[in-house]
């Protein structure tokens, strides 16, 4: 996929004006790094290092449960944030980088699916999906998504990306922002569906 279908326009205000993939993920760590705090702050850990959880452990013997599985769950995403890095370095072309990281995410955090959107700043506002892995069978191919107001919009990934926010449908069956998308992901067996923002070093949105 060109430059030109990422990115839209050559003077799109919204998307980062970087043309070359090394450019634009010159500063992978950092966003491996954001990725890494959403993550945190939805399990509640300020820190993913194990002499912060110890700490912590040692505090309130009530919690010991959920913290020891708070640190499990870490671990997992903890590898496989590593393994983004690993992508980076081997990976020829963007979509391969990006395909990577889903696979990693996949097999690391036990996650159903995993996909990633790019934000595009055509009048639409629409949502480009770039890689996925995992149980899709088509899900992703006929999914209509923007990061507008409108009702393509208020899913957690148009949420995410407008407010820059981690945004969580717990239960898609009862959940009336997902209605657009529910018949499709029942089928496949989803229950719950969570987005992250792509959120590059100079507050410019890049995706979810």
């Amino acid at each position: 996929m060109d430059n030109n279908a990422i990115i839209h326009e050559e003077h799109d205000p919204f998307l980062p004006q970087i043309a070359s993939f090394e450019q634009r993920f010159s500063n992978l760590e950092t966003i491996v790094g954001c990725i890494n705090e959403r993550f945190s702050t939805l399990l509640g850990i300020k820190d993913v290092e194990h002499l912060e959880f110890a700490e912590r452990l040692s505090v309130s013997e009530q919690r010991q449960q959920q913290l020891e599985h708070e640190l499990e769950r870490s671990k997992l995403i903890t590898a496989a944030l590593t393994s983004c890095n690993k992508a980076f370095a081997s990976a020829d072309t963007e979509e391969q980088f990006l395909s990577q990281v889903c696979d990693f995410i996949v097999k690391s955090g036990g996650f159903s699916m995993v996909w990633i959107g790019y934000a595009i700043g055509d009048e639409r506002k629409s949502i480009l999906p770039m890689a996925y892995s995992g149980l899709d069978q088509g899900y992703i191919e006929h999914l209509n998504l923007t990061w507008d107001e409108s009702a393509t919009g208020q899913g957690p990934t148009g949420r995410a990306i407008r407010n820059k926010k981690p945004e969580l449908s717990r239960n898609i069956t009862t959940d009336e922002n997902f209605a657009p998308w529910r018949s499709e992901a029942l089928k496949r067996g989803y229950a719950s569906s969570l987005s992250l923002p792509l959120i590059l070093p100079n507050d410019t949105i890049l995706g979810a």
